[in-house]
């Protein structure tokens, strides 16, 4: 491209400030840190936390890893490889399980000021982005959570950030060494998580965007010569295979038995709940229901209160971003109803989101509605850290080892849980990790050992646990133990069945 050409968004803005503020960023980077560090090993672990452990510890050593990761495994290697070698180093502890999420939901507070502050280049516009990113309670949530998910939307950040410097540059001579960058970091994200393949889109879509820019200004035969050279062809041909490979690979793995069966039926609300979780965190929160227009009204509203015809060019990556990481997964989940396995793989919008909300709240109609958003949109995650923090645990399978250890201490018996959601059960119970049986339904139970005195029945909902039938010689003592986990409604019970005392006679004899 000519290097002399007018660039669109060149013109003067206020606050504008050639430097980064790197002190604003340290500081928030800082804070955001320490708040993630906050109780980070306080709740127990759940299902997908402990499968993290159980996965990057197989044994057989490296390739035994491989083996199972190409077998069995149906995501990406990456974070699993990243994992072993991470608990090798600091233990299995939930500490050293979570803090690579912990360390990468800070690390991203910085990268989204820099993408900011490289959109616009406005000191204002990359605090607010800082701020947001530190206490946003979606973001917050997944960085407390041994998994890939703040790993996978970090790398995404730094892929937005790259590509938005690659857009700023569209009209003026190209940094050599970006657009490699950029296809390495989508590289990274997709072997993170299948569900960054909607990032590849982004990425793909924008490179064709530039090269028609590029024949507007240089014409056809200039266009063609400068993207064919291998510095642009090589990074947008290994994107392609990588989208390809993504394809390939999600269709492999949604074509497991038992994974569709899973999945929600796709309605037209459920991008509204999506919307609801990235300003209130997961849907589990306790959040009065009338609360919960506040946010997303606040963010319409800005929007609409922004100046689109002034800046268009600078909201390109970020407007995009929204549209391919947010808007479009629910899209194609109408025909592909796998993509909605969860809302956790919707965080990887939020680098986009934010980005366009900071460009948005630094450039209003009405400057005092401005202020009033930004409030909006800054105490809307009270309530969620009100809740979250006053119902710390979310699982309280800790809890839940505890008792069934004073039980075993007193008397000799084992535990029966279902497989696969009771299992970070084994994680807490230690020595008598040996007694406890995994089974996949209650009524199709096993015999209890003849030396065993009690059963202690576990099961993550009460409705499970009362429609176990314990053996004939059982009888079940007292009411069950329900413990309140996080989840409103969701209580974990534990039955204890005590061998009946003419059985417990006959077996002496």
């Amino acid at each position: 491209m000519n290097s002399s050409s007018p660039h669109i968004d060149s013109l003067p803005v206020a606050q504008a400030a050639d430097r980064f503020p790197w002190l604003s960023a340290f500081a928030i980077t800082g804070a955001a840190l320490a708040f993630r560090l906050c109780q980070l090993s306080e709740e127990a672990l759940f299902i997908d936390e402990y499968l993290t452990i159980r996965i990057a510890q197989v044994p057989g050593g490296a390739w035994g890893l491989v083996q199972y990761l190409w077998t069995t495994e149906p995501n990406p290697p990456l974070y699993f490889v990243f994992m072993r070698c991470w608990l090798d180093l600091f233990g299995s502890s939930a500490f050293a399980l979570r803090l690579p999420s912990a360390i990468a939901g800070a690390g991203l507070a910085p990268v989204l000021m820099w993408t900011a502050w490289e959109a616009r280049k406005d000191v204002r516009i990359a605090v607010t982005a800082g701020i947001l990113t530190a206490i946003n309670p979606f973001l917050f949530y997944y960085s407390q959570e041994g998994r890939v998910y703040l790993i996978q939307t970090l790398i995404i950040g730094v892929n937005l950030a790259l590509m938005t410097r690659l857009w700023n540059q569209r009209e003026q001579a190209v940094e050599k060494w970006l657009p490699a960058a950029i296809a390495a970091s989508a590289a990274l994200a997709i072997f993170s998580h299948y569900y960054s393949i909607f990032l590849l889109v982004l990425d793909l879509s924008i490179f064709g965007l530039l090269f028609l820019i590029c024949i507007s200004l240089e014409g056809w035969p200039n266009a063609c010569q400068k993207f064919l050279h291998p510095a642009w062809s090589a990074p947008i041909l290994s994107l392609a295979a990588l989208l390809f490979y993504a394809l390939m690979a999600g269709s492999i793995a949604a074509s497991r038995p038992g994974w569709a069966m899973q999945l929600p039926e796709w309605r037209p609300v459920f991008i509204l709940l999506q919307l609801r979780a990235i300003f209130y965190g997961p849907h589990w929160a306790v959040v009065p229901a009338w609360a919960l227009a506040i946010p997303l009204a606040a963010w319409i509203a800005l929007l609409i209160n922004f100046r689109w015809h002034e800046r268009p060019a600078a909201t390109i990556p970020a407007l995009w971003g929204v549209f391919c990481l947010l808007a479009l997964p629910h899209l194609v989940s109408i025909f592909h109803p796998i993509l909605l396995g969860g809302q956790r793989y919707t965080v990887i919008a939020m680098p986009a989101l934010i980005l366009l909300t900071c460009i948005a709240l630094m450039h209003p109609r009405i400057r005092w509605l401005q202020i009033v958003l930004l409030a909006a949109l800054l105490l809307a995650p009270a309530p969620y850290y009100y809740s979250y923090f006053s119902h710390r645990q979310k699982r309280t399978w800790d809890t839940a080892a505890e008792i069934c250890q004073q039980q075993l201490a007193e008397d000799n018996g084992e535990i029966w849980a279902l497989s696969p959601f009771e299992i970070p059960l084994s994680y807490y119970l230690g020595a008598n990790r040996e007694k406890l049986h995994l089974m996949r339904s209650y009524e199709e139970h096993p015999a209890p050992a003849a030396s065993s005195d009690m059963i202690i029945l576990v099961a993550a909902k009460v409705k499970t646990a009362q429609s176990a039938i314990p053996p004939s010689c059982f009888h079940q003592e007292g009411s069950a133990i329900l413990l309140e986990t996080h989840q409103p409604g969701n209580e974990i019970a534990l039955m204890i069945f005590r061998r009946d005392t003419a059985s417990v006679s006959e077996h002496q004899e």
